[in-house]
């Protein structure tokens, strides 16, 4: 069924903005305003109340919108059904993740699926957590399993890992006399990051999620480090560590991905809520989810590959 008329009204409606509605839609404004007149034309009412960019219903137009919605679900849950009538063998799953979770996530994942709905396509995106934001707001994908420090209000965000943020440094680095144990359950030493700002700070860059993490955990502290590089792969950000170069700070959830010759120690620092990174499975409210999606999700929370 063609529902682009119901789709394009719903979506101005959501936005209340001709310029943000045009873009969610990926046509041009012109394009977008040129076919809400037609509609409104042949349906011989108005829709929405205009004042520059800004489009508020009317109430034929709130009818109007809530039809349409109906029409929308019951279109999806149609297609739905027919994917499950014939049993959900084809298909797209389509999994945007983070590149640096891909390899523990997706080994546990795919072997599963594709050996219950093997005609499947899998599509996966593996990029950095900026990209997958930008993803996000297109709605490329069913499942985004990625590092979130604002949850979307449009996606249900199920919490996949509770991760959080850890200072390294060398066992010979002069900070190890500041460490402290605060009890006998304190998985990682703890260490004031005022005793650090001399150090050299091997950080992300600045438009890794990481980063803008840090960024904000430094400003709460009031530490401005003195001498920073920064280095995109935490794995050679840890591997400068080892040498005593400096200090840097990475995900708990990446420890396991580290293969060091020489041993680092992994601290806690600031407060735990500063420091909390959870990992989310993130897919959309409005989306009806068939058979082999459902699959994929639980097999997803059923695993936990970072403990």
């Amino acid at each position: 069924m063609d529902l682009k008329e119901e789709k394009y009204i719903t979506i101005l409606a959501k936005y209340g903005n001709i310029s943000i509605a045009a873009d969610k839609l990926f046509i041009s404004q012109p394009a977008l305003s040129m076919y809400v007149r037609k509609i409104e034309k042949i349906l011989g009412v108005k829709l929405f109340d205009r004042s520059g960019k800004k489009f508020v219903l009317t109430p034929a137009g709130e009818l109007y919108v809530q039809k349409a919605k109906e029409m929308l679900r019951l279109d999806e849950e149609f297609h739905a059904g027919l994917n499950d009538f014939n049993n959900n063998m084809s298909g797209k799953l389509s999994i945007g993740i983070e590149s640096s979770l891909s390899p523990q996530v997706l080994s546990q994942l795919l072997p599963a699926f594709h050996k219950k709905y093997a005609n499947v396509k899998i599509d996966i995106h593996e990029m950095l957590n900026s990209s997958l934001e930008e993803m996000q707001k297109k709605h490329s994908c069913t499942f985004y399993i990625m590092h979130l420090n604002n949850l979307s209000s449009e996606f249900h965000c199920d919490c996949y890992f509770q991760d959080q943020l850890l200072l390294l440094m060398s066992k010979e680095s002069r900070l190890t006399r500041y460490l402290q144990s605060n009890n006998k359950e304190d998985l990682y030493p703890y260490i004031d990051l005022k005793v650090c700002r001399n150090e050299l700070f091997i950080l992300p860059k600045t438009i890794q999620n990481i980063r803008r993490q840090l960024d904000i955990i430094f400003e709460e502290e009031n530490i401005y480090p003195s001498e920073t590089v920064e280095i995109r792969m935490f794995d050679c950000a840890a591997a400068l560590v080892s040498e005593n170069m400096g200090i840097c700070f990475v995900r708990e959830s990446y420890l396991k991905q580290l293969h060091l010759k020489k041993p680092i120690i992994s601290c806690i620092f600031s407060t735990p809520q500063l420091r909390q990174n959870n990992i989310y499975i993130c897919y959309l409210k409005d989306h009806i989810l068939t058979d082999y999606e459902k699959y994929a999700l639980t097999i997803l929370k059923s695993c936990y590959p970072f403990q």
